[in-house]
């Protein structure tokens, strides 16, 4: 992977990548929550989101018109005996949750063309999930 440009932090409430953000860093820098929107499906395009401050309200990362061609992995940090790898291969949204998810948690997205992937790691158990709206 080709290094990431220069971090952008993100402040306001909602957000559009575009495909002119390709190889960026996108800093989750605003506690009262994000709605970020990806762009179209473009092959070979990717970049990162990691929460720099930790969000009372949830963030939000949702595919451009609500298809379902997000496919989640994300690795828990803690150990504990419920499910500590969630995932998803068809949701439409990806939230890193209000009062759990903690500066740091990441998601590293590619896309193929078709899809959106989006593999990551979090401290605590439920930081991040996902579905359909």
């Amino acid at each position: 992977m080709a290094a990431m440009t220069k971090p952008i932090s993100i402040t306001t409430a909602t957000f559009q990548i575009r495909k002119g953000h390709h190889d960026t860093t996108f800093m989750l820098n605003r506690a009262g929550g994000i709605a970020i929107t990806l762009p179209a499906l473009t092959a070979g395009m990717r970049f990162k989101t990691i929460i720099g401050t930790a969000p009372t309200s949830d963030c939000t990362i949702s595919s451009s018109g609500g298809a379902d061609v997000i496919v989640v992995s994300v690795n828990e940090l803690e150990t504990d005996t419920t499910e500590d790898g969630p995932s998803d291969d068809n949701a439409d949204v990806v939230t890193f949750k209000a009062n759990v998810a903690l500066k740091g948690d990441s998601l590293t997205w590619e896309c193929d063309g078709s899809f959106w992937y989006a593999i990551g790691q979090v401290v605590a158990d439920g930081a991040i999930t996902s579905g359909t709206t």
